[in-house]
């Protein structure tokens, strides 16, 4: 499946989406900050990006 990577600070908006997209199939990344968010995404390459604004 997608190699997947959630960036938002609300932490139960995180865990809700990690946990519906993991029940899925997808290996879930997160992150809680922009910052965090741009390492991790150079470090995996997701297929995916989801955020908020």
């Amino acid at each position: 499946m997608a190699r997947i990577l959630v960036i938002d600070d609300d932490a139960e908006v995180r865990r809700t989406l990690v946990r519906m997209l993991e029940s899925a199939g997808h290996e879930v990344h997160q992150a809680a900050d922009g910052e965090t968010g741009i390492t991790v995404c150079n470090q995996i390459l997701p297929h995916l990006v989801i955020t908020d604004r």
